[in-house]
């Protein structure tokens, strides 16, 4: 019997050690002892970066990578090898393709259910409804939600924290039906059902907000959901207006609008002469002057 007291804890990204838990596997084995794996929850790019725009919370794809990873010995199982598969794959790239094929895994006609259990499978099928009912209550003309590229173990995920209310839950839950070990626990770096994002203070006294603008700068993507702005002037920098190729504006957070106030040039550029600013939860909506951001 293991001693909960002792073992080995891993803090890590997603990927980056998943070539490593074999590793930790037998190691444990050995000892007899518990695993703990530390996630951190701020990536805020590729399917997560959606999953945050548009429902909210923290990201998941790391945590989903790991929790998959650690499915015991998938290729001697049926079930686990179909399981696997599951919770890896991701939508088709194109929007509407992606939509309909969504649709066809909620209502149970995806040909990845065929080795899945029937319990299993109307259990996952639950909180998939789930985040499909969410993102119906959500969806209005101007705002939709883009499936493409989506994973469908993120999207298990982000429906089991709406449906129990907890990041926590939802992690056993997944855990549960991919029969990871018991003495081998994934843990969020922040136990929280809100979004959190790293930043990172440069030596000239400028803040880079958001993992993927740190790790790999590109367009904006999902950044904190408690603020929303909308950007009132047309001829405003493209960089701002960035979008999620279905007509969907991405959103800038006031701590990072002074990372962008600089053309390539290091020229200062003139801000909009208002922000309309709404919360997360769309209770509230004003029109600040922009110097008040």
């Amino acid at each position: 019997m293991s001693d909960k007291r002792t073992g080995i804890t891993v803090f890590s990204g997603g990927t980056a050690a998943n070539s490593l838990v074999d590793v930790f596997n037998r190691i444990i084995g050995k000892k007899n002892c518990q695993l703990n794996y530390i996630i951190p929850i701020s990536d805020n790019g590729g399917s997560s970066s959606e999953l945050i725009r548009f429902i909210g919370g923290p990201s998941v794809g790391d945590i989903r990578s790991r929790l998959v990873r650690l499915i015991p010995n998938p290729s001697n199982d049926q079930e686990k090898a179909a399981l696997k598969a599951l919770f890896e794959y991701r939508l088709p790239g194109d929007p509407s393709k992606a939509r309909i094929e969504w649709l066809d895994m909620v209502e149970a006609r995806h040909l990845l259910w065929a080795y899945i259990s029937s319990p299993k499978r109307e259990l996952i099928r639950s909180i998939l409804n789930t985040l499909n009912l969410e993102i119906v209550k959500r969806t209005r003309p101007t705002s939709t939600f883009n499936f493409a590229e989506a994973s469908i173990g993120n999207m298990f995920l982000t429906g089991a924290r709406i449906f129990s209310g907890s990041f926590e839950s939802a992690i056993y839950l997944l855990s549960m039906i991919c029969s990871i070990p018991p003495n081998v626990n994934v843990l969020p770096a922040i136990n929280s059902n809100f979004t959190h994002h790293i930043s990172a203070g440069l030596g000239d006294g400028t803040t880079i907000a958001g993992q993927v603008a740190i790790s790999h700068p590109s367009a904006p993507t999902a950044l904190p959901d408690d603020v929303k702005i909308s950007l009132a002037t047309p001829s405003f920098p493209p960089l701002l207006h960035g979008g999620h190729g279905h007509g969907t504006p991405s959103f800038f957070h006031p701590a990072a609008m002074a990372m962008a106030m600089h053309d390539g040039g290091g020229n200062k550029l003139p801000l909009p002469q208002h922000l309309t600013v709404s919360s997360g939860s769309g209770s509230s909506t004003s029109t600040v002057p922009a110097s008040s951001v």
